[in-house]
């Protein structure tokens, strides 16, 4: 074998390699969005009954004045003591009105805001 030929072999080898980690590093982030992506939850059965799922109409929006208290957790810093005051909020005061008034709710604040601001809707 030739030393051209070799050098062909290991470009084209390299070229390979590269081209599997690319892949790799592109299945990695398409992953790493679904992480962090809110999705549609599947109804679950409440007392006999199919609870309404607090999804906007083809979107993946959580409906804040639907969502209960396992829907709300999937939005970015909201566990469950967050979860429960936005419903507790909501029972006490109506719907929310604007997105915004989610500060009005007990550490909810601009930052959390901010963070979830973009997964919500009150439609």
């Amino acid at each position: 074998m030739s030393r051209e030929e070799k050098i062909i072999i290991i470009f084209l080898i390299a070229t390979l390699a590269i081209i599997s980690v690319a892949s790799q590093m592109k299945k990695s982030a398409e992953e790493a969005i679904d992480i962090y992506t809110p999705s549609v939850i599947e109804p679950t059965q409440n007392e006999g009954e199919l609870r309404e799922v607090a999804i906007s109409a083809g979107t993946n929006l959580i409906n804040i004045n639907k969502a209960d208290s396992a829907l709300l957790e999937n939005l970015n810093g909201i566990g469950p003591v967050l979860a429960s005051r936005i419903i507790q909020y909501r029972e006490k005061n109506g719907n929310f009105k604007r997105v915004e008034d989610l500060q009005k709710v007990q550490g909810i604040g601009p930052k959390k805001l901010q963070d979830i601001k973009e997964w919500v809707t009150l439609k």
